[in-house]
């Protein structure tokens, strides 16, 4: 399996659109412009994209993610290293004010839990829409740690299913703020040749041949 540039170009126009649409929801959110990156579109095995992300930082990362369900299976992700979720809860709602540490970890996930589930949810529907497909998202889960722990510590069932990923990734960054995160889409190899073939089907409806 392997994509053509028309393929990747198709996708990369694909993203943007969905990536900016999610981009307006924080800086909405911020009140804040965001700027977002041309979207990287890749088809790697999962060990590549391994080094690949493990080389780009070596920090803890804030993660929340969503299981993606329906015409394609993965998950999607919003990361940001850790310094970064911090400026941006502080962008949202300020200062939290003295709270126990318990109780200040919580109202920081939870800030970042529903930041996330609104960014990724906009990101799938208008995905969606593009594709003519039906996709649904889990509930929104967060956790903290490093790369190898949040993308790559899979069940050995999963682990296999995803050896071959179509990764779309974006970066969204604020304008006047230190703050910016990652959004990266993550398929299961069933689920690739899925959209590839539907790429492919939108290409000649067009009169282009893949």
């Amino acid at each position: 399996m392997k994509l053509s540039e028309l393929q990747r170009d198709a996708l990369g126009e694909m993203a943007n659109i969905s990536a900016s649409r999610a981009a307006k929801q924080l800086s909405a959110l911020l009140g804040d412009s965001i700027d977002i990156t041309v979207p990287r579109v890749e088809l790697l095995p999962l060990p590549a994209l391994r080094e690949r992300l493990s080389a780009d930082g070596d920090g803890t990362i804030a993660c929340v993610y969503q299981a993606l369900s329906g015409v394609l299976q993965g998950r999607v992700h919003l990361m940001f290293h850790n310094r970064d979720s911090k400026a941006l809860i502080h962008a949202l709602v300020g200062d939290a004010g003295p709270m126990l540490a318990d109780a200040l970890r919580e109202y920081e996930h939870e800030a970042m839990t529903e930041v996330g589930n609104i960014i990724i949810a906009t990101f799938a529907a208008m995905l969606a829409d593009l594709l003519g497909a039906e996709l649904r998202l889990s509930l929104p889960y967060y956790n903290e740690g490093s790369v190898e722990e949040l993308m790559f510590n899979l069940p050995a069932a999963e682990d296999a299913a995803l050896m071959v990923v179509v990764v779309i990734e974006t970066v969204l960054r604020a304008a006047q703020r230190d703050v910016s995160g990652t959004l990266m889409v993550v398929l299961k190899v069933h689920s690739a040749e899925e959209l590839l073939s539907r790429i492919d089907a939108m290409l000649q409806q067009i009169g282009v041949e893949a």
